[in-house]
């Protein structure tokens, strides 16, 4: 873009008049044509004038516009606008010039919008720069709507930037003008607007501190901190009321709020203590809890703050007129969380059986209240101290009934509370063995296990910040989660993704406990992933899926571990299914084949003395798949892996 003419005058923005004859016509006589002759009269004098300063000959120009521009017959017309924004191009020392321009760019944007710059009869310049001087928002529309259009006369990046500083110096003026006339709600507005305005502007991080827009913010930070002054001055005086200091009022939180940041502590003890008032009123409206929520955030703030405890450390030697070990501060800095989250949990604890919804509501505090997580885990382990103890001695005695209904008060309060969701998952997690151990897979135990997985749920995705002991129940949930899938993809063996899913919840298992597996109730863990997928691998096989899925399948149920007898048979019954697709074996085939036999010897060792009719079925299937496979490589003349089990010949023999 090319850079930006020498201006021709300060006050005209910067830029010469760049008039366009066919914009003329169009702005002037075009619209002379249709308003009458008086104002098509003063329409035609304005492009007469205009003419006359495109060539140089500005007191022509300003002569001819004198006798228009504030003719009362125009008003407020957007013929009388265009009038006067040629008037105050033309004669910019004029008191009015700025606002001239800045309403006649308005009515080019309601006229034209993104088309502006081309129905300008004096260029963009003037427009931008008076904009920039008394209207920042008008300003930012020309710029978002005319900079697309190439013209030769629109301002190069500088040069606009150049034009954001003068909008910034503007608020920044204003600003200082509303602090001396005690105006600081409007000083804080301008402030606000300075800021947006810079972030526009900000400079590179090389830039030299002469640059200004370095030199504006530096004087935007005097301007906060001068008015947080003033603002915590005024605050002060408001908490008098009938002769007496109040910890706060209304007007003393508004003012502290507007200042910057600092004054922290100041709201912190006016929230806190308007919080109290209105808890003793027994209001249950929701202004009590938002003076709550205000007054913990501006506390977490205040914890936060490390110049904030070294300025009180330093305060308290001054007052005491002796060294104070900083150690007394950093313990009055630690306990604070606690302190200020106990009354919650007394408030809580209260409110738990006449007002639920008013319990839920303190929990709810203690939760965002933005204190680190320790202290507030700590908070809401504390909660759930009672609830938990008696629910656990009612599972210690089976009464399983009744350590739920213990739960159910606290859990009402605090729906997501992981101390009382772990003890919850115990209780489903000694019913669900119960089902298992008495009935096996069944519906009611894919109850327990959703119930369970409603509670991993409602912990969300990092349990683990809670400690230890509820890893080792999640654990337990996937595991039986895998469970009841495994139960499901063996009622429908299509159903190839319950096999995924109970594979992936054993691998969770685990995961979150690696001890689970070395269990004596658990310690089919191991093999459970691998079992699922190599059932898994058969139903791809005998449904016909794709060759490579199926090869996959025996891939990762292979990956798992060292699959069982069941498994075994599962997976060579996959590798024949996949031969007698190929007829004859190419020599990857015949490793497959080789890989079967060793699957096969593998069961059959495994239940060569059977104990149960699970372990006869097996010895079964091993046999048939056994001469089948030896059938093969009799057919493929092959030669046969030894020893051969004689069950497998049609002869007994090898």
């Amino acid at each position: 873009m090319a850079e930006d003419p020498a201006p021709s005058s300060p006050r005209a923005g910067g830029y010469p008049p760049a008039p366009d004859r066919a914009a003329l016509d169009e702005v002037f006589a075009g619209v002379a044509r249709q308003l009458g002759k008086r104002k098509g009269g003063a329409l035609l004098i304005a492009r007469r004038a205009v003419e006359s300063l495109a060539a140089g000959d500005r007191e022509t120009a300003a002569e001819a516009l004198r006798v228009v521009r504030d003719d009362p017959e125009l008003g407020d017309s957007g013929v009388g606008k265009v009038v006067r924004l040629v008037a105050a191009v033309v004669d910019p020392a004029h008191a009015r010039a700025d606002t001239w321009i800045t309403e006649g760019a308005r009515e080019l944007l309601r006229r034209y919008r993104d088309r502006w710059p081309e129905y300008s009869p004096v260029g963009v310049g003037p427009l931008l720069g008076a904009a920039a001087r008394t209207a920042p928002g008008v300003f930012a529309e020309l710029l978002a709507t005319g900079e697309g259009g190439g013209r030769r006369d629109w301002p190069g990046p500088e040069a606009v930037r150049g034009l954001w500083c003068g909008v910034v110096r503007g608020h920044l003026e204003g600003a200082l003008s509303a602090l001396s006339d005690g105006d600081t709600e409007r000083a804080g507005d301008l402030l606000d607007e300075a800021d947006a305005a810079l972030a526009r502007v900000r400079p590179p991080d090389d830039a030299p501190a002469s640059d200004q827009a370095i030199q504006l913010a530096d004087f935007a930070a005097r301007l906060r901190a001068h008015l947080a002054e003033r603002l915590a001055g005024e605050a002060y005086g408001h908490l008098e009321r009938d002769g007496e200091i109040h910890p706060w009022s209304a007007e003393a939180i508004r003012l502290w709020s507007a200042a910057a940041a600092g004054h922290h502590h100041h709201l912190a003890v006016a929230q806190h203590a308007r919080a109290y008032e209105l808890e003793a009123g027994a209001r249950s409206g929701g202004d009590t809890f938002t003076a709550w929520r205000e007054a913990l955030r501006h506390w977490a703030a205040v914890h936060q703050d490390d110049a904030f405890w070294a300025e009180l450390h330093r305060v308290l030697e001054t007052a005491t007129g002796a060294p104070v070990p900083r150690e007394t501060v950093d313990a009055v800095r630690t306990r604070l969380p606690r302190d200020l989250l106990a009354p919650h949990l007394t408030l809580a604890a209260r409110a738990q059986s006449a007002d639920p919804r008013r319990a839920r509501e303190h929990l709810a505090l203690i939760v965002t209240s933005g204190f680190p997580e320790a202290e507030v885990d700590g908070a809401r382990r504390a909660f759930a101290a009672d609830a938990v103890r008696t629910a656990e001695e009612a599972v210690l005695r089976h009464e399983y009934d009744a350590a739920s209904a213990a739960l159910a008060p606290a859990l009402d309060v605090d729906p997501a509370n992981p101390y009382l969701l772990r003890v919850e998952l115990i209780v489903l997690r000694h019913r669900t063995e119960q089902e298992w151990f008495a009935e096996g897979p069944t519906t009611r135990l894919s109850a327990l296990v959703s119930r369970m997985d409603g509670i991993a749920t409602r912990l969300g995705p990092q349990p683990g910040r809670h400690g230890r002991e509820l890893l080792v129940e999640l654990a337990r949930f996937e595991f039986w989660q895998a469970m009841d899938l495994q139960a499901q993809h063996a009622r429908a063996p299509h159903r190839l993704t319950l096999a995924d899913r109970a594979a992936e919840a054993a691998a969770r298992a685990n995961a979150l406990d690696p001890a689970l597996r070395r269990t004596r109730k658990y310690g089919i863990l191991d093999g459970l992933a691998t079992g699922v997928l190599a059932q898994a691998a058969r139903s791809a096989a005998s449904l016909g899926l794709p060759e490579a899925e199926v090869r996959d399948r025996i891939r990762r149920a292979r990956e798992a571990g060292a699959p069982d007898a069941t498994a075994c048979c599962a997976l060579a019954s996959a590798l024949l299914d996949l031969d007698r697709r190929t007829g004859r074996p190419s020599e990857a085939g015949e490793r497959e084949l080789q890989l079967a036999w060793r699957l096969l010897m593998s069961a059959r060792g495994a239940d060569e003395a059977p104990r149960s009719e699970s372990d006869r079925e097996n010895r079964a299937e091993v046999t048939r798949l056994g001469g089948i496979l030896w059938a093969r490589f009799v057919t493929y003349a092959l030669p046969v892996p030894q020893p051969v089990p004689p069950e497998w010949t049609p002869h007994g023999a090898g």
